[in-house]
């Protein structure tokens, strides 16, 4: 945490509050949003003495308040929006974060401070977080955006940023081998409710329970790339915890065992991760060179029809 200040006035000058409103574009209406604050601190925290702090790496303008007990609160500096409208609703039906957040609309958050997930043995968090986006999944809900940065939106950037870049290290079989063969899978099964950004840091540990925060991204994909984000981020934080392995994943969200349709997603989704992955990289003129010989050594693969060395390491699962 980052110095602790008695008073809201202070703190809302202070250099590390100032530096995370300019960087997230709240400057011109800062006065409107300290003054829902305070709006909100007397509504619903009214019994306390409060002293507040930034949070080291929290995104968005993401700070503490610490009295007799400690809450999170998110200056989210959003526009009211159908797309808005329909997440809170949907949240709301689905009784999604209901124990920990506090209030919530397109401008603010605020929640009951929650844990990060250390020991993610401990608890059997890893099978809840499995669950929680398995639950979403197979729910009857849909969304419709009018925009969301979603994984395919994202791919396109990242091409385009490559194309402009002339970065020519990836080869360009590859990107028509993804575009004629393996998203065209990737999509006969993109019909599922999706968080869209189920990275490990948007998972929280309230009461013993799991919970997925960060809802912004919300939208209709193949649900395979929630639980592929998850387990990639999770594994390259966690490398030595021998519990996170992408067989155990599948097998707690697969409980009855994978048949031929969950392989031909599973297999086209690890291939498009990993595509995803390397082109997020090439973008910034960072060449993975074991990734690209990989993918290479996938699509040999993928035309010879030998899905299973192509998810060597989920085998057992299988």
């Amino acid at each position: 945490m980052n110095g602790e200040l008695e008073d809201w006035d202070d703190f809302i000058v202070s250099e590390n509050f100032m530096k995370r409103v300019i960087e997230n574009e709240l400057n011109d209406q800062l006065d409107k949003y300290c003054d829902g604050v305070k709006k909100l601190i007397r509504n619903y925290l009214p019994f306390d003495d409060y002293k507040y702090c930034m949070i080291e790496g929290g995104h968005r303008c993401t700070f503490l308040i610490s009295g007799n007990k400690k809450y999170i609160l998110t200056i989210c500096g959003g526009e009211e929006s159908a797309d808005t409208r329909n997440i809170i609703r949907i949240k709301d039906k689905l009784q999604i974060n209901k124990a920990i957040v506090i209030y919530e609309d397109s401008n603010y958050c605020l929640m009951h401070f929650a844990n990060r997930i250390e020991n993610w043995e401990y608890g059997d968090y890893l099978k809840q977080a499995v669950l929680y986006l398995k639950r979403i999944h197979n729910c009857n809900e849909s969304i419709i955006r009018t925009t969301v940065n979603d994984y395919r939106y994202l791919e396109l950037k990242f091409r385009a940023q490559i194309e402009r870049l002339n970065i020519t290290f990836i080869d360009q079989s590859i990107f028509s081998w993804i575009d004629e063969e393996i998203i065209p899978i990737i999509d006969k099964y993109g019909n599922k409710l999706c968080h869209g950004d189920a990275s490990y840091g948007n998972v929280l540990e309230y009461n013993g329970k799991v919970e997925f925060v960060d809802w912004e991204l919300l939208k209709m994909g193949n649900p395979l790339f929630d639980i592929f984000y998850f387990y990639e981020s999770l594994s390259s934080i966690y490398v030595n915890d021998t519990s996170i392995l992408l067989k155990n994943i599948l097998s707690i969200y697969y409980p009855a065992g994978i048949n031929i349709e969950n392989i031909e997603n599973i297999v086209s989704m690890r291939i498009y991760f990993m595509f995803w992955r390397t082109i997020n990289f090439a973008k910034s003129e960072i060449k993975n060179s074991e990734a690209i010989s990989s993918l290479l050594n996938l699509k040999k693969l993928w035309e010879a029809g030998d899905y299973i060395s192509v998810i060597k390491d989920v085998v057992e699962v299988i």
